[in-house]
């Protein structure tokens, strides 16, 4: 009895033992994911409601949300920022190694060019081609060739995302060699402002298509599964939204595309 009593202590020790070293690497249950908690932008009455997990990164601190904003402030040729967050990714291995950090941001524009309708899908991708146009020539001023980030440059570089039965359009950018690459979602708020949700990529030694599909893709799309603008009762752009919305961009372009071969 004696025998199987220090025999049952021994195996109780080795036991306890293992499970303070799984704890210890994090291989004692799988990683739980952070609740995704609700957030709200107010932009001159139009809500913007969505919700994000609050693992953020520790080494890029952050201002706080901007959670109202008169869209009468916003300039022309400066977008304002609304919200700026990280988030750190590690491996599944022993030790844990961080494999690169996502960053988004949340900025709201106005119109440029006020004679285009933002409400019609090809109005729209015409304002967003003027606001690439711009940030190509701004980004990759100081850039050698092989740096340069590549933005959309023609209406087939969009497609339409559905978030809470509304259209978005979303595009890319990237370099030739995939070193730097950024997701773009833009929805039309007024007749002359419009938000912007980008997600950037930073991998730690590993390449960048894997980092984002393994580790920032799930969150990416959840993040803005979220998403919902309730637009105020006096906003036009609402009305003209709901009209349009039998609108599919890809068939809009490629009658664009028809008639320009012609």
């Amino acid at each position: 009895m004696i025998l199987k009593n220090k025999q049952f202590i021994k195996y109780t020790l080795v036991i306890i033992a293992m499970l303070s070293i799984t704890q210890i690497f994090g291989l004692a249950k799988a990683e739980k994911s952070s609740p995704y908690m609700p957030r709200q932008i107010n932009l001159s009455g139009n809500i913007i409601n969505f919700s994000m997990p609050e693992n953020f990164s520790r080494d890029f601190p952050a201002n706080d949300l901007v959670e109202n904003y008169d869209l009468n402030k916003v300039k022309v040729d400066h977008p304002d920022e609304l919200l700026r967050r990280w988030w750190d990714f590690t491996d599944n291995s022993f030790f844990k190694k961080n494999v690169g950090t996502m960053m988004m941001t949340i900025h709201v524009y106005k119109l440029r060019d006020t004679t285009k309708d933002i409400s019609h899908p090809l109005g729209f991708v015409e304002t967003l081609l003027d606001e690439m146009d711009i940030r190509a020539a701004e980004e990759n001023e100081n850039r050698d060739e092989e740096e340069k980030v590549y933005f959309p440059m023609s209406h087939q570089s969009f497609f339409e995302r559905i978030h809470n039965n509304q259209k978005w359009t979303k595009g890319g950018a990237a370099d030739t060699y995939e070193t730097q690459m950024a997701f773009h979602e833009w929805k039309q708020i007024t007749a002359e402002n419009y938000i912007g949700v980008e997600f950037h990529f930073a991998p730690n030694n590993i390449p960048m298509r894997e980092f984002v599909d393994t580790y920032c893709r799930d969150m990416m799309e959840k993040i803005m599964s979220t998403f919902d603008v309730i637009y105020s009762a006096e906003n036009a752009i609402k009305v003209k939204l709901e009209a349009n919305s039998h609108l599919q961009l890809e068939k809009l372009v490629d009658e664009l595309s028809q008639k320009q071969l012609q």
